[in-house]
């Protein structure tokens, strides 16, 4: 919730505060996976989970059928 900008409209903000988590997802995710088990940081690996996450995030919210875990629909995205 304090993650608003103040020059942007209600929707924007909800666009960008959804980039926001996705990317900060992704982030925490990385650094799991590289504290743990002892992998490699990968930015590229970050920006491509974070879009796939937030294009999740968008058909969740504006697809009244859509009702997919993120596990499942991204090993299976196009079902």
């Amino acid at each position: 919730m304090n993650f608003h900008l103040v020059y942007m409209s209600g929707k924007h903000n909800q666009v960008w505060r959804g980039m926001w988590l996705a990317i900060v997802r992704c982030m925490w995710k990385q650094r799991n996976k590289v504290v743990f088990k002892q992998g490699v940081p990968d930015v590229e690996e970050i920006f491509q989970s974070a879009q796939l996450f937030f294009f999740w995030q968008w058909l969740k919210h504006m697809v009244r059928y859509f009702s997919y875990a993120f596990s499942y629909w991204h090993l299976n995205p196009t079902q």
